[in-house]
Formats: structure tokens, sequence, C-alpha cells
């Protein structure tokens, strides 16, 4: 996991798939990592292992995902640059068990719940303003 500053979830990695979300909690990519191409048999260019993932921590730390086993953490100052290797290769020994993309996504089901409470609150603060404008 690796949250923004503000605590939301920004990168969930796991051994079967990653997640990258934006800032408000949309999601910006998924990819699964035993899934060279898509559904359509076109590589998925814009998730690894086609186009790394690749943001700051802070000024200091940079975490770069390539693939499944090729994600690193970067961390460097004025003098000095050290480069960790923190990904591994996880072998999977049932390739039935693995979950199929059609089934519905966990991820998507909480954004989706989210929206809807945000998506709620935003119309509450609305009417209240619009409540206190008049009065």
């Amino acid at each position: 996991y690796c949250n923004f500053l503000n605590g939301t979830l920004r990168l969930h990695l796991t051994a079967l798939e990653g997640l990258e979300l934006n800032f408000d909690g949309t999601r910006r990519r998924r990819w699964n990592w035993w899934a060279k191409v898509n559904t359509t048999g076109d590589p998925h260019v814009h998730a690894p292992p086609c186009q790394p993932v690749l943001f700051h921590l802070n000024d200091e730390i940079v975490i770069k995902v390539c693939s499944q086993e090729k994600t690193y953490m970067k961390f460097s100052s004025e003098l000095v640059e050290l480069k960790f290797k923190v990904g591994s290769r996880l072998k999977v020994n049932n390739v039935n068990n693995l979950p199929t993309t059609q089934k519905s996504d966990i991820y998507d089901s909480y954004l989706k719940k989210k929206s809807t409470i945000v998506t709620r609150l935003l119309k509450n603060i609305q009417s209240e303003a619009q409540q206190y404008i008049k009065s």
C-alpha cells in the first residue's frame, strides 16, 4: 500500500494485480500481473509491464513499478543515491484458480460506494448553502 498525504490510497499491489488511484480516489490504472494482453489482444500500454508507474513520495523518495519483480524504491539526496529492488516474482501454482477479469472488481464496488457517499454529502452541503443564502 502507498497513500497520498491526505491518507487516501494511492497504490495497491497484490500478488495478482496492481491498482493506482488518483488523489480524489478515482481509479487511474489497474493491471493484472499474469495478463500481458487485454481482452482485445492488444497490449495494455498504460500500465506495467509496458509503461512503468513512477511517482515521488517526497523530495527524496521515488517509487517505480516496472513489473511485479522489478519494483524499485530510490532514496536520493545531494550526496548519495540508493536504489532498492523491493519487488518479487510470485509463482502461481494453479492457473485455474486465478480470478477472471469479468468478475466484479472489489475496488470498483468500493469506489462506487464512496462516490455515492461523497455525492450525497456534496448535495447536502449545496442544499444547506442555498438555504443559508436565502435566509
